[in-house]
């Protein structure tokens, strides 16, 4: 059976025995190097749960970053019936408001084209107070993206939403996009929840969506 040990068991075990053998005289410099990589080794380290643990910054950029999953939205067809008289218009918002509350660790960025016309400010305005605070931007227009990746340049919106995940370092978190118009994204998208244009975001589709966003 093989064996291993850690770079710093093998330091710590050449630094010794080169200590043993020449006392630290023979090579007047081996003692600083010595004591170089022990600083090195402990510098590394910070103490945790009262052990000590190595630490890997790339780790610590994740611990710094909001892990939270990202719920792309768009209005027309989720919030209200798509085509519907303005006096309907975001009528299917309560049970998107149920929906997100019972997911506390989930941020919200608005895809609907209504972002082209209003600024987010006046969006958020249209969502009670506690789940406006929870809306966190919104999406790139096609038009300014650069360096779409290749799959998704005929998938309008898919790509628009890889582009604010790129953007705001979320690209390895989760994400579900509400939508009513499945060809803006690739096929059997897997992010992505479809919901009918014609009736919006119904009860029984926001038990479904609470259930896709307690699974991400």
């Amino acid at each position: 059976m093989s064996s291993w040990v850690t770079p710093r068991a093998a330091r710590t075990c050449f630094s010794a025995r080169l200590k043993s053998a020449w006392g630290g005289t023979l090579f007047p410099g081996i003692a600083s190097i010595s004591a170089q990589w022990d600083q090195k080794d402990h510098d590394q380290r910070v103490p945790l749960g009262g052990q000590v643990m190595k630490k890997w910054p790339s780790l610590d950029r994740h611990r710094q970053t909001h892990a939270m999953p990202t719920l792309f939205l768009d209005f027309d067809g989720v919030l209200h019936p798509e085509f519907c008289h303005e006096s309907r218009h975001f009528c299917c918002l309560p049970v998107l408001e149920e929906v997100v509350r019972q997911v506390p660790d989930c941020e919200l960025v608005i895809t609907s084209t209504w972002r082209l016309q209003q600024p987010l400010g006046r969006l958020r305005e249209r969502f009670s107070r506690d789940v406006a605070a929870r809306i966190v931007g919104a999406t790139p227009k096609i038009g300014d993206l650069v360096d779409v990746p290749q799959p998704l340049v005929s998938y309008e919106r898919e790509a628009e939403c890889n582009a604010w995940l790129r953007a705001h370092d979320r690209a390895y978190l989760p994400w579900l996009a509400v939508d009513d118009r499945s060809w803006l994204y690739r096929p059997f998208c897997r992010s992505l929840f479809l919901v009918e244009g014609r009736t919006g975001l119904t009860s029984l589709l926001g038990e479904q969506l609470l259930s896709r966003l307690r699974n991400l």
